[in-house]
């Protein structure tokens, strides 16, 4: 999958599905990123959460996403702590499912 400005949700939806490693801008660093969830958090807002390798949880709202791109690496389980009923969200658009 190539890298674009923009991600899209189909882009970041696929990629949760297939429990792939992605990588994003997170300011001026790049980060490598084991996405989990997509959803809309409670008082609105779509948001990606995902395990950020190396330094744990973090969200990312969906229209300051710059830089997705999906990688070849599959990540091997779901992450300590992860929720795929996340209790912050008024809705979960997709979700991995728990491998321990």
């Amino acid at each position: 999958m190539g890298k674009s400005l923009f991600a899209s949700k189909e882009e970041i939806r696929r990629t949760i599905r297939e429990y792939r490693v992605a990588r994003l801008r997170r300011g001026q660093d790049v980060v490598s990123i084991e996405p989990h969830l997509l959803g809309t958090r409670k008082g609105g807002g779509v948001t990606l959460v995902a395990w950020v390798i190396g330094e744990g949880w973090d969200s990312f709202p969906y229209t300051e996403i710059r830089g997705f791109e999906s990688t070849d690496e599959i990540y091997a389980r779901t992450r300590d702590g992860y929720k795929p009923d996340d209790p912050r969200m008024s809705s979960i658009d997709t979700a991995a499912s728990i491998k321990p």
